[in-house]
């Protein structure tokens, strides 16, 4: 559900299939743990070069399993 709500968030925000991305996320800490352990298959399959955890990430939110993840992505220059 995590790397699909990426996808998604990608998608949404027209970025192109071969962008590279920054996503940074607020989540909880049972979601949190989750992106911890699959980091190096979430940065591969999301084309993403920096994840970053920060309160900061509001822009989307979704609810994964009764807990809250909200994220932003940036295209990389």
């Amino acid at each position: 559900m995590l790397f699909r709500s990426i996808q998604k968030s990608r998608k949404d925000s027209g970025f192109n299939v071969s962008d590279r991305i920054r996503l940074n996320v607020n989540a909880s800490d049972n979601l949190k743990q989750a992106i911890e352990t699959h980091e190096d298959y979430i940065l591969k399959e999301t084309l993403c070069t920096q994840l970053d955890y920060s309160s900061d990430a509001q822009d989307l939110t979704f609810e994964i399993d009764d807990d809250k993840l909200e994220i932003s992505l940036s295209v990389v220059e």
